[in-house]
């Protein structure tokens, strides 16, 4: 029963790495290394990164609330589109500076969108 979990194991690891395009050393790792290989792949690039982005996000957003707004900010600078200005006025709204957001909104509709009724 274990040789058949492991080999399953190997199977889906190994289609997972070359599916990403991941490093090839991964998948000799995994072959050569039957359980240990598919046990640190799947912390180490599965698991890991997906879990490592969600709570970086999260506890950037505990330390600095304002950051995204600047970082949003910083984005409008370098390219005034409706989508950039929309997604700031969003963040001024989730922040609760309401009269940033209807001003940004405003631009917004504005510029392109004038006369668009939807």
């Amino acid at each position: 029963m274990f040789y058949y979990l492991s080999i399953a194991l190997q199977a889906y690891c190994v289609y997972h790495c070359y599916s990403n395009r991941n490093n090839h050393y991964w998948i000799l790792a995994i072959i050569f290394l039957p359980f240990i290989g598919s046990l640190l792949y799947l912390f180490v690039d599965v698991i890991q990164k997906r879990d490592v982005e969600k709570v970086q996000e999260e506890l950037l957003s505990v330390i600095s609330p304002s950051q995204k707004v600047k970082d949003l900010e910083k984005q409008l600078r370098f390219s005034e589109s409706f989508e950039n200005r929309v997604k700031l006025a969003d963040a001024y709204l989730d922040e609760k500076i309401y009269e940033k957001a209807i001003e940004h909104y405003d631009i917004a509709l504005r510029d392109n969108f004038k006369d668009d009724f939807m």
